[in-house]
């Protein structure tokens, strides 16, 4: 609306946003026929019943249904990339915090946890539009919806709505150009 992004950003929209809505659907209308009354459907009701007590069937149901297996096509490999970033514990300032807090302005914001002030430079031409966040991460693995378990990332950009649209692991190898700034 004012103009900052570009155009193929809203472009983008609808090849991220459909399949994700399509799945949402589908689930939608599953749900929708087991709700009917018609007796046929009670030993589908039964066997679906019987599904949700297996581990890896309730996993796949809740992950779809919550929207937690969302994961937007991004340019790179990161296991993070596109993900919903995870609520984990960070120091900020010295103080105690959760990923999820930093994003409660509805901005995007370059966490950095990799101890180098050049990330933060290399974004502060950003700062009008993306929260700079320095942080310490006390865990060294992170619990990713979809993806398992992954070594804490040492830098992530996460865009307003929480998903991932940069990361960046340890080995910190950074190229400006390579941040995407949503």
């Amino acid at each position: 609306m004012r103009g900052d992004a570009l155009d193929a950003l809203i472009d983008s929209y609808h090849d991220e946003r459909h399949a994700a809505d399509a799945d949402i659907l589908k689930i939608c209308r599953a749900q929708s026929v087991l709700m009917d009354p018609d007796p046929r459907v009670a030993d589908l009701v039964e066997i679906v019943t019987r599904l949700v007590g297996f581990d890896d069937a309730n996993h796949y149901l809740s992950m779809t249904m919550s929207g937690l297996d969302v994961r937007y096509p991004m340019p790179g490999a990161h296991p993070l990339l596109g993900r919903r970033v995870p609520d984990a514990d960070i120091i900020t300032r010295g103080a105690d915090k959760r990923v999820f807090e930093l994003l409660r302005a509805a901005r995007p914001v370059l966490l950095d946890m990799s101890e180098r002030s050049d990330l933060s430079g290399a974004a502060a031409g950003w700062a009008e539009r993306v929260d700079i966040v320095q942080a310490d991460c006390p865990s060294q693995v992170w619990e990713v919806p979809g993806a398992g378990t992954i070594s804490t990332p040492a830098a992530l950009l996460i865009r307003s709505d929480g998903h991932v649209a940069w990361a960046s692991d340890r080995d910190l190898d950074l190229a400006v150009s390579d941040l995407i700034i949503w």
